[in-house]
């Protein structure tokens, strides 16, 4: 009998230490004004303001142009700034504010996703800014 009730006490500790790590996640608290923007092919700057209960940075950001795939490239550490060939987006003020530049648009549209959050156990929240595409100018003869 004793050692039934030892099995079942093995068992009982095997199954308790198989659970779900979901359990161990902890939520993001970063909040932003508002998730998506569109802007113009001219170079522009938008400002996002953010709220947070925690220390917040840029997790990375995830880029598409026109057709093309789009391609993720994360920060390797706790970043305040990251910044590509035509985009710059900027942690400001201390945590209260994201702002994303880019430089003027010469093709096609394209998207720029920036991940932030505030707890590395957490789903990152995503801003995301699409840039309209160079609209061409027909010359008149």
């Amino acid at each position: 009998m004793k050692k039934l009730m030892l099995a079942l006490c093995a068992v009982a500790v095997l199954f308790t230490a198989c659970e779900d790590d979901d359990n161990n996640k902890t939520e993001n608290s970063v909040k932003l004004a508002k998730t998506e923007e569109t802007v113009k092919a001219e170079a522009s700057e938008v400002k996002v303001d953010a709220t947070s209960e925690a220390d917040w940075w840029i997790d990375g950001v995830s880029v598409k142009i026109g057709e093309d795939e789009a391609e993720y490239v994360e920060n390797t550490a706790k970043a305040d700034t990251i910044e590509g060939d035509w985009f710059r987006a900027i942690r400001q003020e201390d945590g209260k504010a994201l702002v994303l530049q880019t430089i003027p648009n010469n093709g096609d549209e394209r998207k720029l996703a920036v991940a932030v959050t505030s707890s590395e156990d957490a789903a990152p929240v995503e801003f995301v800014l699409t840039q309209e595409a160079k609209v061409e100018e027909i010359q008149e003869k």
